[in-house]
């Protein structure tokens, strides 16, 4: 399903941001920034190009809302052989807590992630290199 992303992610960039990010000509509805970057890897992985996603909400609820949204529209497009769950964890870079929602590929060359904290909902699609 996603072999041709890393190829697709590359075709829909535009010009690189002072942070490293590449804006995307590409952007889902009602997202505040979709970007295209490299995606730091585990030693299994290696590397990786990922696009992203973030929205901001007017409120908890609305935020709790996308991110249900998301989830719901997600779990239609994702093979039934993927492995997919939901946790609450703490943000690496916050302390914050958020609850994530995960779709891994069998071989865990792609991956799908969302994530909601208080009124932010992000969605990661990450292509292993």
């Amino acid at each position: 399903m996603f072999e041709a992303r890393v190829g697709a992610f590359a075709g829909i960039r535009t010009a690189k941001g002072n942070d490293g990010t590449t804006e995307v000509t590409v952007r889902l509805a009602g997202a505040k920034q979709c970007s295209v970057k490299e995606a730091p890897g585990s030693q299994s992985h290696g590397l990786g190009t990922q696009f992203v996603c973030y929205w901001r909400e007017t409120s908890g609820s609305a935020a709790e809302t996308r991110f249900r949204d998301l989830v719901s529209r997600l779990q239609i497009l994702i093979p039934s052989n993927w492995s997919t769950h939901q946790e609450n964890e703490l943000d690496d870079s916050t302390g914050a807590e958020i609850t994530a929602w995960y779709a891994t590929e069998p071989g865990s060359k792609h991956d799908v992630r969302v994530y909601v904290s208080v009124e932010s909902v992000g969605l990661h699609v990450t292509a292993w290199n």
